[in-house]
């Protein structure tokens, strides 16, 4: 309204007709059938069908238009970039992780894929320079006070039983140079284990590198683990397979989960089957067990530690 002109001789504007969209007369249509008024209630109630009356209605329930979707996923296509091998992500970012490294922050890995190889060859290329040393969370047979144990066992010093906190503390009294801790999928860990691995990354001579698969790992850590770790995250999508976490996070495959798995109605202990055999049956059985564990590969050591400094001989322990 112009300051000149009163209120009341304001221009009337005709109304302006609505036109409904398809989903608009559907959801009008659905809610007047679900217009209802319980008894002594003036408010009108919904069943709890009115969800699937809504999404099967014809004006919502439509045909997609194939077309269009084989053109918006040729569009997506052309849009993709061509696959990078795990190599040339390392070669192409290598130096930048180098670098934070030396700035004296650690680093996260996460990404689409498996992570394994990406560590590997980045550990591979730290090598000649920084001591390694390689723990695979996602095994089944892996924990840190056992890695602790060949950490301390490489440098000589024998620990038995000790608490997680001796063993870190042992650890770090007798690191001589900067130690790189790689740690494959560090959410694998009992939470005390992760406790006591960001205490080890707490000391300024010691770099952890590690990946997670799990996308809200990193919100099950505290404030004085996060400071601990001091986290420099990397997005990286490798697209690799997790057949190596597969297999090491379960070596032998569930009997639940077997299709030709038969149920057996009672279980006979070995022992019993053993008692009631001769001294010569025996003796044929447990030669027939040795030659079988001679052809059985072993799985590879979840832990891994290489020293590389000059005059040292490398080892894999």
């Amino acid at each position: 309204v112009c300051p000149g002109q009163g209120a009341g001789n304001a221009p009337k504007q005709p109304p302006v007709a609505s036109q409904p969209d398809a989903v608009g007369k559907a959801a009008g249509h659905v809610a007047r059938r679900a217009r209802k008024k319980a008894p002594g209630n003036s408010r009108a109630e919904l069943p709890e069908c009115f969800g699937e009356d809504f999404w099967v209605s014809p004006g919502t329930a439509r045909i997609p238009d194939l077309e269009r979707i084989s053109e918006l996923l040729s569009s997506v296509k052309a849009r993709e970039q061509p696959k990078k091998s795990v190599t040339e992500i390392v070669a192409a970012s290598k130096d930048q992780w180098l670098r934070r490294l030396k700035m004296g922050f650690s680093l996260l890995f996460e990404g689409v894929g498996s992570k394994w190889q990406l560590l590997e060859a980045f550990a591979e290329s730290l090598r000649p320079a920084w001591d390694v040393a390689c723990l695979d969370a996602f095994d089944a047979h892996a924990t840190l006070p056992a890695f602790l144990r060949q950490l301390l066992a490489y440098q000589n010093q024998h620990r038995g039983a000790a608490s997680l906190d001796g063993l870190v503390a042992a650890v770090l009294a007798v690191l001589q140079a900067p130690l790189v801790l790689v740690v494959h999928n560090v959410e694998e860990l009992a939470p005390a284990h992760q406790a006591a691995l960001s205490a080890l990354a707490r000391d300024p001579n010691v770099r952890l590198v590690a990946s997670v698969d799990h996308l809200w790992a990193p919100l099950l850590w505290s404030n004085d683990m996060l400071k601990d770790f001091n986290f420099c995250r990397e997005e990286v999508h490798t697209g690799e397979s997790y057949d190596l976490e597969l297999r090491g996070k379960f070596p032998d495959m569930p009997s639940w989960c077997d299709p030709f798995t038969v149920e057996v109605a009672s279980k006979v202990s070995i022992g019993l089957v053993l008692k009631s055999l001769t001294n010569n049956h025996r003796e044929l059985v447990e030669v027939m067990a040795k030659n079988q564990l001679e052809g059985v590969v072993p799985w590879r050591k979840p832990t891994r530690v290489v020293i590389s400094q000059k005059d040292t001989p490398k080892s894999n322990v």
